[in-house]
């Protein structure tokens, strides 16, 4: 009897010494602890890339080559070389007509068409290009014709008129044609064009414009009168010329 109790106390004890502490043994051992003071990555959002500021718009400035740009448009070129080089009146432009207060006034006395006649030798074309862009619809030898589409938007940039006064003048527009045409003519002496001093009053700029004759000399002495254009910087309109004593 005592044999067969000490026999059973030993078997409980070897199966107390086969079975895991703390639960059954199928239960899973947690993860070890990450090492000290490190903690579970987070997702961090990349930074964001820097917006470029808007570009300011560029700055007018009138100095001395926004004035060359008015004496230049008006009918003038540059002649000579480096130190020497000078404004001259071209050999097409509006520095030979007499005084005018109003495009209305160039509309009339063909004043335009001299002055287109200028621009169109500032375009940046081949003479062959030139010659048919512009060329007559009657026949050789008969000037430039300037087809309406052209002609227009050109003035109506430097000049506040509008196209129904611009083709009033029948001498000068044909409606058949839808152009702008007038004889060969002959020019004058092509005098220097020196801008003395500019008069400031309001949005309006009078320029005191000495004409000098590249031989010596005064040829005269005028006022190119410009009006700027609020909110525009950098344009304006071209609104009289003038004798000046």
């Amino acid at each position: 009897m005592n044999r067969l109790v000490l026999l059973a106390l030993v078997g409980a004890l070897l199966l107390s010494a086969c079975t895991p502490r703390g639960g059954a043994a199928s239960q899973q051992a947690p993860d070890p602890p990450s090492s000290a003071g490190e903690s579970a990555p987070q997702s961090v959002a990349p930074p964001s890339t820097p917006q470029p500021a808007p570009s300011a718009a560029p700055v007018f400035v009138e100095d001395e080559a926004f004035y060359n740009d008015v004496l230049l448009v008006y009918g003038a070129i540059w002649e000579g070389e480096g130190d020497n080089r000078f404004l001259r009146s071209d050999y097409a432009g509006l520095y030979y007509t007499g005084p005018w207060k109003g495009p209305d006034q160039l509309a009339y006395n063909g004043g335009f068409f001299q002055w287109y006649l200028h621009m169109m030798w500032q375009e940046d074309i081949t003479d062959a290009q030139r010659a048919e862009k512009y060329k007559s619809p009657f026949g050789e030898g008969t000037g430039w014709f300037f087809p309406e589409a052209y002609f227009e938007t050109a003035v109506q940039t430097y000049f506040d008129i509008d196209t129904e006064t611009l083709r009033k003048n029948q001498m000068i527009y044909d409606a058949e044609h839808k152009g702008y045409y007038e004889g060969v003519g002959g020019i004058g002496e092509r005098p220097k064009v020196i801008l003395e001093d500019v008069e400031k009053d309001g949005d309006l700029r009078r320029l005191h414009i000495l004409l000098q004759s590249v031989g010596g000399g005064s040829a005269g002495k005028k006022t190119l009168t410009i009006q700027l254009l609020p909110g525009e910087p950098g344009r304006y309109y071209y609104v009289g010329w003038d004798d000046r004593t």
